[in-house]
């Protein structure tokens, strides 16, 4: 699955559109970073990486608001 963070220079709607095509998508609007600079953006990413990269590689998904950082296992069926 194809997953990406739409920055605040692209429409929230750009993010609904590709969500109906199978991406994860998610819009720094919609995550309370919709005036945030660049910097801000990959210094959130960069801060929180090391504590969700294991979980995400293995098809968690997670949720991350200004209090909290959630992860949820989701089940993945061996596609071969």
């Amino acid at each position: 699955m194809n997953r990406i963070l739409l920055d605040q220079g692209l429409p929230r709607s750009t993010a609904k559109i590709l969500g109906v095509e199978g991406w994860d998508v998610l819009h720094t609007g919609d995550i309370g970073l919709s005036i945030a600079s660049d910097r801000e953006i990959i210094e959130l990413i960069e801060k929180i990486w090391p504590k969700i990269q294991t979980q995400l590689e293995k098809g968690a998904l997670v949720t991350i608001t200004e209090k909290s950082i959630r992860v949820r296992k989701i089940p993945l069926a061996d596609m071969e």
